[in-house]
């Protein structure tokens, strides 16, 4: 994944892109429908990749009667 500078978006101006840089490697392609989400303030990614995969599928958690952990 990358991200690419944009440079002299002023309304009525001249597009120009800077220079590609990467940002991270590793992403799976063949996970639908995306393996990649950003936070709403676009300052951080969660990211699918082989490394978080490769111990297996992470275990599944159930918690029951969560609702008493709630503060009333």
């Amino acid at each position: 994944m990358t991200a690419v500078e944009l440079i002299g978006t002023k309304p009525g101006g001249e597009f120009k892109a800077g220079a590609p840089q990467e940002l991270f490697r590793g992403l799976m392609g063949g996970l639908p429908p995306h393996n990649v989400d950003v936070t709403p303030g676009g300052r951080r990614f969660l990211i699918v990749s082989a490394q978080n995969l490769e111990a297996g599928p992470p275990p599944i958690v159930v918690v029951m009667n969560w609702t008493s952990g709630l503060k009333r």
